[in-house]
């Protein structure tokens, strides 16, 4: 797919923003935030709202058509961007921030 080059630098795997870096910092970003919101100055207020799950990297991210080979009539679909989704994409994470949120209040 387009990785995080199309918004990233590119090239630099090793660095702040190749795959294992940017992973990590994305996944201890989120523990933090959980436990911020669980914490006990901010429990009795806070609900904190794990949306990793609503981010559909098969079908709601920028992609385009491009020849298969050098030497073939067939294309492919290739993603193009692998951080920030389509608007479909954008609606479908906040369809399940909505819905955690409905949860809540019952």
């Amino acid at each position: 797919n387009g990785g995080l080059g199309a918004n990233y630098q590119e090239g630099d795997v090793n660095g702040i923003y190749g795959a294992a870096g940017f992973g990590v910092k994305v996944h201890r970003l989120n523990a933090a935030y959980q436990a911020l919101a669980n914490s006990e100055e901010y429990a009795s207020f806070t609900h904190f709202i794990d949306n990793n799950a609503q981010f559909d990297c098969q079908n709601v991210y920028p992609t385009e058509e491009r020849p298969a080979g050098d030497y073939e009539s067939e294309t492919e679909i290739v993603g193009t961007n692998g951080v920030h989704p389509t608007d479909v994409g954008y609606w479908q994470v906040a369809a399940g921030i909505f819905r955690a949120l409905i949860g809540l209040s019952q």
